[in-house]
This record gives structure tokens, C-alpha cells and sequence, in this order.
């Protein structure tokens, strides 16, 4: 793995950060229980790319190979990632009912959670090594999609409770 490809995970960082930011400036107007949920997941998947983005750069640091680095990165962050998960809708059984009330983005969104395992899991194990950094990298990227997904589903939320409370 190049430098450019540690810079290129750093801006993903920066810029998941700053999506963030505005995520939870929006959420102060979202009224519902379920878009408070949606922003909690959104919240926990920003998070998780952040740290994805972030863990590569600083284990070069202590690590001899860029292989080494790639498969710690991606075998840390899978069991992150369920950690993460499990424990979000422990904390947040809202999580359940926001699942339910939109089951077409929760199709979409755990979609992108398998292909975003098998990229990780193919990293950690070296199914493809001369791909190895780009399934990280893109790995991470989906999951940044996942909280774009949960964003827009937010806002379209919003919007429509806003248009219901103004007939």
C-alpha cells in the first residue's frame, strides 16, 4: 500500500468528521424516535470509518509489511464492526422499529454490510493480496455509504413529517 493510499483514507476520515457535524446539526430539528435512531446508526457507522480510515496509518507505524498492516486493519476492524453493531441495538432498540419501518433501506443497508465483509475478510485472510489494500479501502467506503444512507433516509424523513404536521 502506497502513502497515497494512507492519505486517501485520511481524507475519508476528514471528511466522514465533517459529515458528521452536520449530520447531528440537522438531527436537532428530527422530532420522531426512529429518525433519533437512523442518527445513531448513522452516527456508529461514521464512527466505524472513521476508525477504519484512522487504524491503517498508525499501525504502519509498528508494523514491518503493508500486507501486515492491511490484514491487523481488517481482521481488528471486522470484529469492531459486530461489536459495534450488537451493542448499538442493545443500547438502542429503536434500532428495530427504524429496521422495520423502512425494510427496503434496511435491505439496502445490510446488503452493503455483507459486501463490506467479505472485502474485509478477504483482506485479513490474503484471498487476493495484490488487491488487498483496495478491498480495504473500499471496505471502507461502503460503510461511509451506509450513514449517507441512513442521512438521506433522515432528511427524507423529516421532510415528510414536516409536510404532514403543516396539513
Amino acid at each position: 500500500m502506497e502513502l497515497s493510499v494512507f492519505d486517501d483514507l485520511l481524507s475519508i476520515a476528514e471528511i466522514t468528521s465533517v459529515f458528521v457535524g452536520f449530520a447531528v446539526l440537522i438531527s436537532v430539528l428530527s422530532p420522531t424516535v426512529i429518525d433519533k435512531a437512523r442518527l445513531l446508526g448513522m452516527i456508529t457507522g461514521a464512527a466505524m470509518t472513521i476508525v477504519a480510515c484512522i487504524l491503517p496509518v498508525i499501525l504502519r507505524y509498528y508494523l514491518d509489511s503493508t500486507s501486515s498492516v492491511i490484514q491487523v486493519a481488517s481482521i481488528a476492524f471486522v470484529i469492531l464492526n459486530i461489536v459495534g453493531t450488537v451493542a448499538l441495538f442493545k443500547i438502542a432498540p429503536e434500532m428495530a422499529a427504524a429496521h422495520k419501518e423502512s425494510a427496503l433501506l434496511s435491505m439496502w443497508v445490510w446488503s452493503i454490510e455483507a459486501v463490506m465483509y467479505v472485502l474485509m475478510i478477504s483482506a485479513a485472510v490474503g484471498l487476493w493480496p495484490a488487491y488487498a489494500a483496495a478491498n480495504y479501502f473500499f471496505g471502507t467506503c461502503l460503510i461511509l455509504l451506509q450513514a449517507i444512507l441512513l442521512f438521506v433516509a433522515m432528511i427524507l424523513s423529516m421532510s415528510q413529517t414536516a409536510k404532514s404536521i403543516q396539513s
